[in-house]
């Protein structure tokens, strides 16, 4: 009670009378605790107990002791009362049922108190818990945060990265695969060749087939020829015999040399005729061993042609099976190197994991302790606080008159640079339309130039174009007097082809002309364009000032 006294009298200051508040507090829960456990230690008689042990014939002495001992559960209350009369209970009895019954009323009144406290204080924990709880979620949300930051992060490094070897794998692929279709192509050109090479050389061969056979059918003609010459030579033999022995015996000593000569004729036609055959003979064994070289020849590159071709697909195939060997051990070991990844990548969550769970222990931990440093801290900042408030108010004040100094100095400031701005804008302005004004007469003078250039081109050609036209009738005139219809003829197609050209040159330089008139019209309405956007850039307000006053902003 003196301590009670002590805590609420008014000598106390404050930060000791909250200090010593909490430990009567918690004295005084500790001891209803005590008290609390010592009454649910023992067990209190109910009524029926009571009647039970008065009914069993104990004394009303020991019944007392066992009241004032173990306590009661019930009130006395007028049937309780009848009850325990009815059983044989004493006046001691019915004093000490009253006294303990006053005594359970006063120790749940107890009970309730301190269960309430407790609840307060259970309530509190729970609040602090709560809020702790929250904080640390708060912290481990961000911490969770900042790792999945982290790791998406780490995968788009990874996946970039997989993203780079997938492309450089490809690539590869591609300039393999660019290499194989260049093989390929170099295969199929080289067959293509070779296949062109053999129907050449069978183009040839039928060449040469069907100049023997030309050859031979010549031959043959020239055998029938023959044949035919010497059967006319046979008849006109018989025919000159027949006239021989008809003349014979008028000029016996004629027909004796012609006979020798036809003799001698015959002779030179015989040895003629073996020679050609010989001759001839000779000719068909030459082809034959020539035509038997190019078969020989033309079977050997055959043979050499299908041997390379072998040798080609047996190396095709041994690439092949190199590349796929090769792709199978990128795929294996593509493959490990996932497996291996994967396996890192679960080692790193599970630390990751044992980790957070030892921050969250140690976070728990710290924000408990930190959380009561703060409730022991909040007494004395309270008194700092409510100090600093009003060296704050002063401070704010001194700043506001500071900073409303400030934005007057600057809006001061601000005047003077928006005028110079000003100024230094309608100084450009003006250089920039002057500088408009120059280009425009410029165009403009340069469009007349080409103006007048046109008109002097126009009467030129119209010019030529009369001179065309006079010398065409004139031609007409000398051509209408020229007699001869040829000559007329050709005059009008030299008038018709000098007219048509003259014609061709006039629309080839109207088109010209038509062309550098377009162009002067675009070039007319741009220049009308620029002088458009020169107008409204010196009629446009200036938009880029600021306003001359910014109200201050605390």
């Amino acid at each position: 009670m003196r301590l009670s006294a002590f805590v609420f009298s008014s000598s106390c200051s404050r930060p000791n009378r909250t200090i010593l508040q909490v430990v009567v507090a918690v004295f005084f829960i500790v001891t209803l605790s005590a008290l609390s456990g010592f009454a649910q230690a023992r067990k209190p008689m109910t009524l029926d107990g009571i009647i039970h042990l008065l009914q069993e014939g104990a004394s009303p002495a020991r019944v007392t002791q066992l009241i004032e001992q173990y306590g009661v559960t019930f009130e006395l209350d007028e049937r309780a009362s009848r009850q325990l009369r009815q059983a044989g209970a004493s006046e001691a009895v019915l004093s000490a049922v009253k006294k303990m019954s006053a005594r359970s009323t006063a120790e749940q009144q107890r009970q309730k108190q301190l269960e309430e406290m407790e609840r307060k204080a259970r309530v509190e924990r729970e609040k602090q818990e709560k809020e702790a709880a929250v904080k640390a979620e708060r912290a481990r949300q961000e911490q969770e945060a900042k790792a999945r930051a982290e790791r998406e992060k780490q995968e788009k490094e990874a996946a970039a990265k997989a993203e780079k070897e997938r492309q450089q794998k490809e690539a590869a692929a591609k300039a393999e695969r660019e290499r194989q279709e260049r093989e390929a192509k170099a295969i199929a050109e080289r067959e293509k060749q070779e296949k062109e090479a053999a129907a050449k050389a069978e183009k040839e061969r039928q060449q040469k087939e069907a100049v023997a056979k030309a050859e031979r059918e010549r031959q043959e003609r020239e055998a029938k020829a023959k044949a035919e010459r010497e059967k006319q030579e046979k008849e006109a033999a018989a025919k000159a015999e027949k006239e021989r022995q008809q003349k014979e015996a008028v000029a016996k000593p004629e027909r004796e040399r012609q006979e020798r000569e036809a003799k001698a004729k015959a002779e030179r036609e015989k040895q003629e005729k073996e020679v050609a055959a010989k001759a001839e003979r000779a000719r068909q064994e030459q082809e034959a061993k020539a035509r038997a070289e190019r078969e020989r020849q033309e079977k050997e590159a055959a043979a050499k042609a299908e041997k390379e071709r072998q040798q080609k697909e047996a190396a095709a195939k041994a690439e092949r099976e190199r590349q796929e060997r090769e792709a199978k051990a990128q795929a294996e070991r593509e493959k490990q190197e996932k497996e291996s990844a994967a396996k890192a990548e679960r080692a790193r969550q599970e630390q990751e994991a044992k980790a957070r769970a030892e921050r969250e222990r140690q976070e728990k931990k710290a924000a408990a302790k930190a959380e009561k440093e703060r409730q022991q801290k909040e007494a004395a900042a309270k008194a700092e606080r409510e100090r600093q408030e009003q060296g704050a108010n002063a401070k704010v004040e001194r700043e506001k008159q500071e900073k409303e100094a400030v934005v007057k100095a600057k809006a001061t400031e601000r005047e003077k640079r928006e005028a110079k701005a000003e100024a230094e804008a309608k100084a450009r302005a003006e250089r920039e339309r002057q500088q408009g004004e120059a280009k425009i007469k410029e165009v403009r003078e340069r469009l007349e130039r080409e103006r007048v250039e046109i008109d002097k081109q126009k009467q030129e050609e119209a010019a030529k174009k009369t001179a065309a036209e006079a010398a065409a009738r004139k031609t007409s005139e000398d051509a209408a007097a020229r007699k001869t219809a040829t000559e007329a003829a050709a005059k009008r197609a030299a008038e018709e082809l000098a007219a048509k050209r003259a014609e061709e040159a006039a629309a080839k330089r109207g088109a010209e002309l038509k062309a550098r008139e377009e162009k002067l019209e675009q070039e007319r309405r741009r220049l009308e364009q620029m002088e458009r956007e020169l107008k409204e850039k010196q009629q446009q307000p200036e938009k880029s000032k600021a306003p001359s006053f910014i109200p201050p902003i605390f």
